[in-house]
């Protein structure tokens, strides 16, 4: 299955620092609080691109980068932690203390389009990647 011209979306919206609840790291980012998500896959057929639709998709992070720093001593250390591959036997993905998706299954909302939200509660966090894998496609 191809997933070539699929596309992901996280909509940030400015927040109000006053809450404290700000990413520390870029005021588009609220830490603790859910930003929807959308994922429109599609494949390309003769005509065009073509929307998958009726599936079951998983959200999960795949990695993500972490920068301490030493409050003593000011060194800054960054740290890379990487999920396995979700076809992998025994898949456990266990990156949820940085950052997560809820629902991490979805259903098509109508169209192809999968709707979730990403809630980062880590004030660590640089970056973070995630996938989408289609269920039905593994079975």
């Amino acid at each position: 299955l191809s997933l070539a011209g699929s596309s992901a979306t996280i909509n940030q919206h400015w927040d109000d620092i006053s809450d404290s609840s700000d990413w520390s790291y870029d005021p588009c980012f609220d830490l603790a609080v859910p930003s929807p998500i959308v994922f429109s896959p599609q494949f390309q057929g003769n005509d065009g691109m073509i929307p998958i639709t009726g599936h079951l998709m998983e959200f999960f992070i795949s990695d993500v980068t972490s920068t301490l720093t030493d409050p003593n001593t000011g060194e800054i250390t960054t740290f890379t932690y990487q999920s396995t591959d979700p076809t992998a036997a025994n898949y456990q993905p266990d990156l949820s203390s940085y950052a997560f998706f809820e629902p991490m299954s979805v259903a098509d909302s109508g169209g192809g389009v999968y709707q979730s939200s990403l809630t980062l509660i880590d004030d660590t966090v640089d970056s973070f990647g995630f996938n989408v894998y289609d269920t039905n496609a593994w079975h």
